[in-house]
């Protein structure tokens, strides 16, 4: 994995898109009670995560880039747990749940 990505750190670019994809499932589980709608973002990056995969043992030659592409599509995954947790959490306050302290 190279250093830096167009002058910027590699580790400030991952950090930047799975942010990005933890608010996304955030607000798409906020916004939509549909339940492929939930999915949707975690669907399309566990799609494009195999498809990196199957494209690693198809042209090894190419390692460095589809592995750098895997390893976007695996921080975007965590961090799309991530956006699933915070949602639970959400839903707990919002419910009104006793098992929590009045503060948090």
């Amino acid at each position: 994995m190279p250093g830096q990505i167009d002058g910027v750190a590699a580790d400030i670019v991952f950090l930047v898109v799975a942010i990005g994809a933890a608010c996304l499932q955030f607000f798409f589980s906020w916004k939509w009670d549909n339940v492929f709608a939930k999915l949707a973002p975690t669907l399309t990056l566990g799609i494009a995560l195999v498809f990196s995969f199957i494209m690693i043992f198809l042209f090894p030659a190419l390692l460095a880039v589809w592995g750098q592409w895997c390893l976007i599509f695996v921080a975007m995954l965590v961090a799309d747990g991530a956006g699933w947790l915070a949602y639970a959490i959400y839903r707990m306050l919002e419910d009104g749940n006793p098992n929590i302290p009045e503060g948090m």
